[in-house]
């Protein structure tokens, strides 16, 4: 299987507070917060399964810290850089099975064999390739906050907020997307 996910932002205090309090308040703690969406990610994420992670994995933290994370965590997993990652996920780059600014996945659908192609960045795009023959662009960086704007569009945001916390499956999001 493979899943996507962004800007979970481990072991950070203040995304439990931005916009006043909206983004996040339904934990009481950063504790919380990161017990939460791991077991979230390793309920629904298998050992072999892929997940690409569109940015933003862990910030105002050490290095140790966000990477025993990592490892608590399901799956083979890509980093899609975001804003946040140069300070800390970028410093354990030996354990990401890949780091790119964009990248393109061709997921398979194993029931008709059909291909679709998926345009991953950390940063929400107004084109992307092949946009106009229907791929899909997956996004992070904006916490919901342009679910308006993207709906009737090919684009996404998979910021954890958006998505319950939870790594979405490639075929959740393309039936989203019909």
């Amino acid at each position: 299987m493979i899943y996507f996910i962004s800007d979970t932002h481990f072991l950070h205090a203040g995304s439990l507070k931005w916009n006043d309090g909206q983004v996040r308040p339904q934990f009481s703690s950063v504790q919380e917060m990161n017990e939460t969406m791991i077991t979230n990610w390793n309920n629904t994420v298998k050992e072999n399964d892929v997940v690409w992670f569109l940015g933003d994995f862990a910030y105002k933290c050490n290095k140790n810290m966000a990477e025993s994370i990592f490892w608590s965590l399901n799956g083979v997993k890509h980093l899609v850089r975001g804003n946040h990652d140069y300070k800390i996920a970028c410093k354990f780059a030996g354990c990401w099975a890949s780091i790119s600014d964009i990248a393109q996945v061709d997921y398979i659908d194993p029931t008709n064999g059909a291909k679709k192609e998926i345009i991953l960045c950390h940063y929400p795009l107004l084109s992307w390739r092949h946009k106009e023959q229907g791929a899909i662009h997956l996004h992070g960086h904006v916490h919901g906050s342009m679910e308006e704007t993207n709906k009737g569009t090919k684009r996404k945001d998979m910021s954890v907020e958006c998505i319950n916390y939870t790594p979405m499956s490639a075929e959740k999001v393309i039936g989203i997307m019909r």
